[in-house]
């Protein structure tokens, strides 16, 4: 997010660089040996888990991005006040909020991937008809509010059901430390998307803004499938019927909850 202004090359871009590439594997390795790690690196092993927080990596980087592509639209290339871009989001977040609540019986009746991919797919949508359909003239009706309904829509089916598909299959004593590491995929994702779009977009000159957005918007469109389809091909595993540790279309059968390490899955 600094790199425009302190330059690629700095001293404070590569020190960030390289502080966490040394830091990250020191993290790691203290987790692997400490009686009671941050993290317990045997979630990681558990196919549910790691399946969906990486998904909710990849919807957080279109999710996060998308606030901040369309707010620079309507500002900077439709001409709205900021009070006025704040409006027009306004039904979408109406609505992912109306879906929400559903969206969570849904998944505990017919499974989390079920409610998750239509949800990352009604996203996508509605980024890709930004692409399709918008220009310099401001269309509100016409183009934006269309593409605000499908986004709000697929985030309310997605969002909360991909956090509470990763913790869906823990046990207990890991309900705290699943939702931790949930909430760090998504602030990275968010980080990512946000650094990633900002370079896409650039400073372009006016008859070239509608070209950048298109690319932020592409990327934003991708990001929202490629969590669908992690969460597609990846969330289920059949297991024989009946034998230990089940898996079906709904998740593994649960761990006891005095099992302080989850097993591989």
């Amino acid at each position: 997010a600094q790199g425009d202004d302190w330059g690629y090359g700095d001293a404070r871009t590569l020190g960030a660089l390289g502080g966490a590439a040394v830091l990250l594997p020191l993290f790691v390795a203290r987790c692997a040996r400490a009686t009671s790690p941050v993290l317990d690196l045997g979630l990681l092993r558990h196919r549910f888990f790691s399946v969906a927080n990486a998904a909710t990596l990849l919807f957080s980087v279109g999710f996060f991005a998308m606030i901040f592509v369309n707010s620079q639209f309507l500002i900077g290339v439709w001409g709205y006040s900021i009070q006025g871009a704040g409006l027009a989001f306004t039904p979408g977040p109406l609505l992912a909020a109306v879906f929400a609540g559903p969206a969570g019986r849904m998944a505990d009746r017919y499974g989390h991937r079920v409610v998750v991919v239509p949800g990352t797919i009604l996203f996508s949508l509605g980024i890709l008809w930004l692409i399709a359909f918008v220009g310099t003239e401001p269309a509100y009706w016409s183009v934006f509010f269309p593409s605000s309904a499908l986004v709000g829509v697929g985030v309310g089916l997605a969002v909360a059901t991909i956090g509470s598909a990763s913790n869906a299959f823990l046990p207990p004593n890991r309900f705290g430390m699943g939702s931790a590491f949930n909430a760090t995929c998504r602030q990275v994702g968010a980080a990512l998307g946000i650094a990633t779009v900002v370079a896409l977009l650039g400073e372009p000159a006016p008859d070239e803004a509608l070209a950048a957005f298109d690319r932020a918007w592409t990327f934003l469109a991708v990001a929202g499938l490629a969590a669908g389809a992690v969460m597609l091909a990846l969330y289920r595993r059949p297991a024989p019927e009946g034998s230990p540790g089940e898996v079906t279309d709904r998740g593994p059968a649960m761990v006891p909850a005095s099992t302080s390490t989850v097993p591989a899955t």
